[in-house]
Order: structure tokens, then sequence, then C-alpha cells
């Protein structure tokens, strides 16, 4: 029992720290001059590539060395029919997220993130005509949230309103994949590494389709850009694929080892957590209004994690 706790332990502050890892180097790259500020659209397709390629070896340790021999590769192919969906809802929400952090702060960018269950309301009262009185105390913690996150942007010298406008699209997108996903894992009892490892191979399809046939000039420049940049750069590179990679893995991973409450309660801690190192590392001036606003902001989303986990609801996307 204390071995599965030490491992419980680990495999937080393991998702935690790639977090962190992850969005600072995105931050990065995104702004690099070595690198030639890559746009949102071409670090997601490293983040994709490499990401597909730490799937294959984590499957393949687990079909070696785990007493799970069942784990595959590839889902049953009655099931791209929602893998390729889930792909292209997941590529936007990344390329928009990728492409406010070139141009906002970390701290700032994570904090509008939270905003992503006003998203989620916004949606089910447009598309399903839910009615919010319904969920009165849920919804107050959204309006925590909204008050948050506009407390945190007052003032703020790193706000933009592209980048702001970007952080919705984000969260709008993020809104779809989960109700894609959590169709997906009811319909397919396939393996969170299995899935997860589809997501990104099919991610990465899709980039490259799309650069191909749009920006073919773009994503050879950039390739160019990337062979020639410094050892550095590519090692910021490399090191931001594997932490995406590992920060939503391991969030699967947690989730399958404790409840989803308690998991709840663990990824809303982890945004503070991200946020303070955005700002030990770049040093982001907050004022004391923007330190109260992220407080709220992070605040509201543990409530409204714990109760959404922890009270029946109607709500179609969650």
């Amino acid at each position: 029992m204390a071995r599965q706790s030490l491992v419980l332990v680990f495999l937080i502050l393991a998702w935690y720290g790639s977090s962190i890892v992850c969005t600072n180097s995105t931050k990065y790259v995104m702004q690099s001059e070595d690198l030639g500020r890559p746009s949102g659209i071409e670090l997601t397709i490293c983040q994709m590539f490499v990401s597909s390629l730490c799937g294959v070896l984590v499957i393949t340790i687990q079909r070696l060395f785990s007493s799970n021999k069942g784990t595959v590769y590839f889902a049953p192919s009655s099931a791209y029919h929602l893998f390729f969906p889930l792909a292209v809802v997941f590529t936007l929400g990344f390329v928009t997220l990728n492409f406010s952090l070139g141009l906002m702060s970390g701290s700032l960018t994570s904090t509008l993130r939270a905003t992503e269950p006003f998203i989620s309301l916004l949606l089910n009262l447009i598309l399903f005509g839910q009615n919010p009185a319904k969920e009165l105390k849920l919804n107050m913690s959204i309006i925590v949230i909204v008050l948050g996150a506009s407390l945190a942007s007052y003032g703020n010298r790193d706000f933009t309103w592209v980048g702001f406008g970007s952080v919705m699209f984000a969260n709008f997108f993020f809104c779809f994949r989960t109700i894609i996903y959590k169709k997906l894992k009811s319909s397919y009892p396939l393996s969170d590494t299995t899935l997860f490892f589809n997501i990104c191979w099919c991610s990465f399809l899709l980039n490259i389709v799309y650069m191909v046939l749009f920006e073919r000039n773009n994503i050879e420049e950039w390739l160019l850009k990337l062979a020639l940049s410094s050892s550095d750069a590519k090692f910021y590179v490399l090191v931001n694929g594997v932490s995406f990679y590992m920060y939503l893995q391991l969030s699967f991973t947690v989730l399958s080892n404790v409840s989803a409450i308690t998991h709840s309660v663990l990824n809303s801690f982890r945004r503070p957590a991200v946020i303070l190192f955005s700002i030990l590392q770049f040093g982001n001036n907050l004022s004391r209004i923007n330190g109260i606003g992220v407080m709220m902001a992070c605040i509201g989303v543990s409530v409204y994690s714990i109760l959404k986990r922890s009270t029946p609801s109607k709500e179609k996307i969650t």
C-alpha cells in the first residue's frame, strides 16, 4: 500500500512537472528568433510527431514488460469516424493555444484557459437551450472564474485582444474535444495509451495534409530553419514535444488511479503551479489586482470541478 502511494505521488509530481515544462518551453519556442518564431500549427506538428513516437515507445514497453499484453497500437477501423473529428478539434485547440502563448505570458494564458467552463455554459445555452438557473451553485462558480480572469487581465501589459480571442477559441475546441472523447471512450474499450497515441498520429496526419495542400512553402521554410537552428533550439523543441505527451498521458494515468473528484482537485492545483513557475521563469509582473484575479480563477475552477463531479447534471457539454 505504501509503495502504491509513493508511485501515485511520483505520477502526480511528474504530471505537474511535465505540464510546467510544456507550458514554459512552448512559450520559449514560439518566441525563439533562432527558430523564426514558428506559427501555432508548425509547433503543433512537432508536438504531435514527437507524441506519436512517444506513444509507440510506451505501448511497445507495455506489450513487452507489462502484465497487460493486450495493449494495441491501433484502434479498430470502425473507431476512426470518431478519431478524426476528435483529432480536428484537438489540433485546432492546441494550434490556437500555442498561438496565444506566443502573444501573451504563460501565466495570463493559463488563467484565461480557466474560463473553459464559461464557454461550455454558453454552448449549452445556445445549442441546447439549457436554463442556467437549474444549476445555480455550479454557475456561480463560473461567475467567480470569469471575474477572476477579468481581474487577471485588467491593466496587464501582456494582454492582447488577439491572444484573448485565441484562448477563447481554444476553450471552444476543447469543449467539443471532451464530448467526442467521452463518446469514443464509452464506445471502444481501449487503453488510455492507445487512445492518446491514435489521437496524436491522426492529428499529425491532418496537420501534414493541411500544410502540404495550403502552406507547403511555410512548412518547408520552418523545417529548414529547424534544421539550421542551434542545438539548444532543437533541444527545446524535443523537450516541448516529450513534455506535451507526458503531461497529457500522465493526466489519464493519474485519473485511472484516483477518483474523478480527486483528479479534478489535483488538476485545479496544477494550474496555479503552472502559473507560478511561468512567473518565476519569465519574470512576468503581476499587480495586486492581477494576483487576486489569478487566485479567484483558480479557486473558481476548483469549486466548479468538485461540484461538477459530485452532482448529477443534465449538461450536454462538460
